[in-house]
């Protein structure tokens, strides 16, 4: 990640780096989110294209800003960013194997939730606060792993086949974004890598046995990444 910051600066963004991990580790709207819902909230935004072709959400209006933030002192204007990526690059798939302890699992009532899902506490990558002037910059590639919080690993090729992804797969998301930040303005910059997400109910049989429904699941696939900027005139 590329940062420019002066030697004060960096020494302010260090303070307020550990006023916002207690801001989320407080905050009341810590949830699933999507990012496609959450511009849905408003139609009072004008949009125009990034660098890296991406659209930017621009919202100014008091009303859009109250819903989409959560700070007490809400800020004068929010930008909202997401990047899909054009196709995650699958690296690797774990390869250990469990004892099949059951005859057969199966998936049923499988919903597909589509792109843009993100946890506000779990997916966020980077969260800064900077004040002007200054210039954030990021730029990195980072990997993750498409998911499910199921523990039973003789079922997960089941479950891969069912969701549409392979789950322990690794695949690579772009992080980009540069940000002047003017003299007399502030930037609270949030990050977060969004998927696409499955849930699903599992079932299991075994030797000789009726099925037997286990729980219901959710299925992660890394796909995209959401960026969050809100600015004050200070």
């Amino acid at each position: 990640m590329k940062k420019v910051f002066t030697s004060i600066m960096a020494a302010i963004m260090l303070l307020t780096m550990l006023s916002s991990t207690a801001f989320a580790a407080t905050s009341d709207t810590v949830t699933n989110m999507n990012v496609f819902d959450i511009l849905e909230q408003t139609s009072s935004y004008t949009t125009s294209q990034a660098a890296n072709g991406s659209v930017v959400y621009t919202i100014t209006d008091p009303d859009a800003i109250r819903k989409l933030s959560d700070e007490k002192d809400l800020p004068d204007m929010i930008e909202l960013t997401y990047i899909p990526a054009d196709e995650a690059v699958a690296i690797s798939k774990d390869s250990e194997v469990s004892p099949q302890l059951f005859e057969s699992y199966e998936i049923r009532n499988k919903k597909d939730h589509g792109d843009g899902w993100y946890n506000s506490t779990a997916h966020q990558v980077y969260e800064f606060y900077i004040d002007g002037p200054d210039t954030f910059q990021l730029d990195e590639t980072k990997t993750y792993k498409a998911s499910v919080n199921c523990s039973i690993k003789g079922a997960i090729d089941v479950i891969s086949a069912g969701v549409g992804f392979e789950i322990g797969e690794e695949h690579q998301l772009h992080f980009q974004s540069t940000t002047p930040v003017a003299a007399g303005k502030r930037l609270h910059v949030e990050v977060f890598r969004t998927h696409h997400k499955v849930t699903f109910d599992l079932y299991e049989k075994p030797a000789g046995g009726n099925w037997k429904y286990v729980n219901n699941y959710e299925a992660l696939k890394p796909n995209g990444t959401f960026i969050k900027k809100e600015f004050w005139n200070r």
